[in-house]
């Protein structure tokens, strides 16, 4: 293994390995809840809600949809409910109409565990903060940047609530950044501003 190597290892370790760490603490807590009901209860593996989102930020626009679940660890602070949310997506990135690129739109498919602290109250206020694998094909580019992967980490916070009781419609608004955690360069990134609307499956 040369330098050049290990130097690339080192830079892209601490983003690999907050993701494997996320995604263990989704999967593993749905293995002990399954484990627990007999096996005959697949709650954890089952969807809870499906999503809506649009996008934009630096003339690129994006829409994707989704579907969001619980996957069984469930701490309480006081009053407070703190989850583990992960959502799976598809959906497409759109550049300006007018600008004159290679491509002018690209898929978009994500998988991504986020924690969630939940308040009480029928509005059911909640932050949220995640990090996710997802794929962007082909590899996105605009005349100011150009991605150097088509796998990319999407990082997020978010915050939101419940409309009309806890069977209702959920609405975030949120904030991502996309970027390959400098597995490859260059690595300029790209950041939306989105809102999300969830119906209870």
């Amino acid at each position: 293994m040369n330098d050049l190597t290990l130097i690339a290892v080192r830079r892209r370790a601490p983003r690999l390995a907050l993701a494997a760490l996320i995604s263990a603490l989704t999967v593993l807590p749905a293995l002990s809840a399954h484990a627990q009901d007999n096996a005959s209860d697949n709650s954890s593996w089952r969807p809870n809600r499906f999503f809506l989102q649009v996008g934009a930020y630096d003339k690129v626009q994006s829409i994707d949809a989704g579907l969001a679940w619980l996957t069984g660890f469930e701490r309480h602070w006081g009053d407070k409910t703190l989850n583990i949310v992960t959502t799976s997506q598809v959906g497409r990135w759109y550049l300006d109409r007018d600008a004159r690129y290679d491509h002018k739109a690209y898929w978009h498919v994500g998988l991504t565990p986020a924690l969630r602290l939940t308040w009480p109250g029928e509005s059911r206020f909640h932050v949220e903060a995640g990090i996710g694998l997802n794929i962007v094909s082909p590899v996105f580019h605009t005349t100011e940047k150009r991605f150097s992967t088509a796998f990319n980490f999407g990082d997020h916070l978010a915050v939101g609530g419940l409309l009309f009781g806890p069977k209702a419609g959920e609405w975030s608004l949120r904030f991502q950044h996309f970027s390959n955690g400098n597995i490859a360069r260059p690595n300029p990134g790209q950041n939306f501003v989105q809102v999300r609307w969830s119906q209870a499956l």
